[in-house]
């Protein structure tokens, strides 16, 4: 939907014809599918690779990871979501999660690679307090950010949808920042601010 500039919901329905007429670079079917293929095959080319286990373990993860970076160069990793990583052999989940926040951060500094830990959120917490269950977690982390939806209708106009962006922790930079970066959720992209 990024890459081709066509609507995330017109992709997903597969009708090209409601695409083609809709679009002014790919205006038949035809040329639809042929941009959806090639785009298709030029993203199946990326160092990309998803390990979809619901019930991963700690250690398995550690060398899921090691091993990517070793044979495949992998310098950034993305894990969705801590809270479901099969880690608990206290049964206390501040205590578990420290645990996989500790052995993230020494993987990430023993492999000279990024890891991004997506966390569950407290509804009624505000800046640190708002991860789940994070009381270690606040302190191993070296950067926290948080995405909050703006539900002002004022604000979001034109099928754009504001998110702020909450610099809760740093420890390379300034913290306790925000700024607002819209959110085009038909093209599954953030873009700027300015552009409203």
């Amino acid at each position: 939907a990024n890459e081709l500039d066509i609507d995330n919901t017109d992709l997903a329905s597969g009708d090209f014809e409601k695409i083609s007429g809709d679009h002014e670079l790919y205006n038949t079917p035809e040329l639809v599918l042929d941009a959806v293929e090639r785009k298709t095959a030029e993203l199946q080319q990326l160092p990309l690779f998803v390990i979809e286990n619901g019930r991963i373990t700690l250690a398995q993860m550690i060398y899921e990871i090691r091993r990517h970076v070793q044979k495949y160069g992998i310098r950034v990793v993305a894990i969705d979501y801590m809270q479901l990583i099969n880690h608990h052999p206290t049964g206390n989940d501040n205590n578990d999660l420290g645990d996989v926040a500790i052995a993230m951060k020494d993987l990430a500094k023993r492999e000279n690679i990024t890891i991004v830990l997506l966390s569950q959120i407290n509804r009624a917490g505000e800046g640190l307090d708002a991860i789940r269950d994070s009381g270690e977690v606040q302190a191993v982390a070296d950067v926290v950010v948080q995405l909050i939806p703006d539900t002002d209708p004022l604000t979001n106009t034109g099928g754009l949808l504001s998110i702020i962006f909450a610099w809760w922790k740093n420890r390379f930079g300034p913290a306790n920042k925000k700024a607002v970066l819209l959110f085009n959720g038909a093209y599954q992209r953030f873009e700027d601010n300015k552009a409203v």
